[in-house]
């Protein structure tokens, strides 16, 4: 039996974060092991569903049947996956809320694999450094997949200004420049040094 487990702390809503976590179809997307799945089907024993997924860990390729059970209102995922080489492999993801508005995301991963070897080393300790370590790769990328995710769905500011001109051109922004009074076009009139004197009338 090989298990890992690893916790991670994402500066975003929990809705962003099960967005990613709680759709295996988008598991590729921050987790290389995971090839893109089959389409999901329902098995007819219940609410959950069944979908195939191949998993490429510690270099052994595992091509998997896995029950899906997802609590998206308590921010729960469960998989208990089957190959056809004997293996067994049962993950789980917990979403909840984190500190200023984030989130904390916690991950397990237990494989079974009736004797064999997860890796090409026969050392228990190896492979679940090695499981650990993957997991923790995959947290890494999936923070910065949300970060992406909320950045492309930030909406524009008030002015739909998208001006980012370095302050030491001497311009300034279009934003300063609508606070200023003056159109986006505009520019600011420069200040004389001194008053000419008044024309004698």
């Amino acid at each position: 039996m090989t298990r890992a487990q690893v916790s991670a702390d994402i500066a975003a809503p929990m809705d962003a974060v099960w967005s990613l976590v709680g759709d295996p179809r988008r598991w590729p997307e921050w987790d290389v092991t995971y090839s893109v799945p089959e389409p999901p089907r329902h098995d007819g024993a219940g609410p959950g569903r069944t979908i195939g997924l191949t998993k490429t860990e510690a270099d052994r390729t595992m091509h998997l049947t896995c029950e899906v059970e997802s609590r998206p209102e308590a921010g729960e995922l469960t998989l208990r996956c089957t190959g056809g080489n004997g293996e067994r492999l049962d993950e789980s993801f917990t979403v909840t809320a984190g500190k200023q508005g984030g989130s904390s995301v916690t991950r397990q991963t237990e494989y079974r694999l009736l004797g064999q070897n997860l890796g090409i080393v026969s050392d228990t300790t190896y492979a679940e450094a090695s499981v650990q370590r993957s997991l923790e790769q995959a947290f890494a990328r999936l923070a910065l997949l949300v970060d992406a995710d909320q950045d492309s769905s930030t909406p524009p500011d008030s002015h739909g200004d998208t001006d980012t001109r370095s302050e030491d051109t001497g311009t300034i922004s279009a934003e300063e420049s609508y606070s200023s009074g003056l159109g986006p076009d505009q520019s600011l009139p420069q200040r004389p040094e001194e008053h000419a004197p008044a024309r004698p009338t």
